[in-house]
């Protein structure tokens, strides 16, 4: 009986040995030693990582008035490294309306519709986490967890892209994220304006993030765009031209002085435009009367599309200015 007493002494010693070994070696990482910052491949991918986890959760599990909440959500994982705005917008210029926008994008793996995850061409169906789901998908879904998603780990790279679109209520929007435009930095000595600038964006992208007394910064860029369907993917396309010619056929698309709306420029040239112009709004209106995409033929939708999504692109605020938030970094965990 003594020995079985000494036995569990000993193991609770052990464990309490191993505690501190871990404790003061986590201390020490993240205080004292430092990282090559031309060499950071590794923490890049595995940043990404929780930026596609942390979103695809909340993105199954919406909290109450978000826009996460309206039910439409996808993480996109793209092989394209769009690692500036003028390569997004070249790739929105050559999308085939034809095609799909996973296709147009080269998306590789992701997350749809909140419920479904692919990856290599499998699929990997989650429980439905609404009211009126049978008992027995209530039960998988009370065991499902965030590892769900690490079946996307293969598919993010140095060189990936993260294509995040959200339904606000109102419009559709997609985020662009290129992991290579990850930069960091030490935070030691950075002036207080830019760490105000680390916490706004810290309680966006990690509501939970720990920025305070940070000793790396992580400096992100990104790009978003309105209807990245209507300009770039066919069934949306195809949903939207049975919706016009149905409700065309009811309304006559009239404006109030009984003028037709849905007449459309075939002279335009994609290429001509320069959003980057002020007077490209003006240019898009008149050429385009009908913001709604109320046109009677697919390549209409398509086209009108892709001009409106790369107009407000480029003359929306802070678009193309990197986000910065801090980050704990345990330096033990990377070469």
């Amino acid at each position: 009986m003594r020995k079985l007493g000494y036995g569990i002494l000993c193991i609770i010693f052990l464990i309490c040995l191993i505690y501190i070994f871990i404790s003061a070696k986590n201390k020490y990482c993240y205080s004292y030693k430092s990282l090559d910052l031309t060499q950071m491949n590794s923490l890049k991918v595995q940043y990404a990582k929780k930026l596609i986890v942390d979103r695809a959760w909340e993105i199954y599990r919406p909290e109450p008035d978000t826009d996460y909440d309206a039910g439409t959500g996808y993480v996109y994982i793209s092989k394209y490294d769009i690692k500036d705005m003028d390569m997004l917008i070249k790739i929105i210029k050559n999308s085939d309306r034809n095609k799909s926008f996973i296709e147009n994008f080269n998306v590789i793996a992701g997350v749809k519709n909140s419920l479904e995850i692919f990856a290599d061409g499998k699929k990997v169906k989650l429980p439905a986490n609404y009211n009126g789901v049978l008992d027995e998908e209530l039960k998988q879904y009370k065991k499902t967890t965030k590892r769900v998603y690490d079946i996307l780990d293969p598919y993010i790279t140095p060189t990936s892209t993260i294509i995040m679109i959200t339904y606000d209520g109102y419009h559709t929007y997609a985020e662009v994220f290129p992991v290579s435009s990850m930069i960091f930095y030490k935070a030691k000595g950075l002036p207080d304006k830019r760490m105000r600038r680390v916490e706004k964006y810290v309680s966006r992208f990690w509501p939970e993030g720990d920025f305070e007394n940070s000793k790396y910064i992580l400096n992100l860029s990104y790009y978003d765009f309105i209807d990245p369907f209507l300009c770039c993917d066919q069934y949306s396309i195809d949903e939207r031209l049975k919706e016009n010619l149905r409700d065309l056929s009811k309304s006559g698309n009239l404006n109030r002085d009984g003028k037709r709306r849905d007449y459309f420029n075939y002279h335009v040239n994609l290429d001509q435009l320069n959003g980057k112009n002020k007077q490209d709004y003006s240019f898009f209106s008149d050429n385009f009367p009908n913001y709604s995409h109320l046109y009677r033929k697919a390549e209409e939708i398509s086209l009108a599309g892709k001009y409106l999504s790369i107009i407000d692109m480029q003359h929306s605020a802070g678009i193309g200015i990197p986000i910065e938030f801090g980050i704990k970094v345990n330096a033990c965990n990377f070469k």
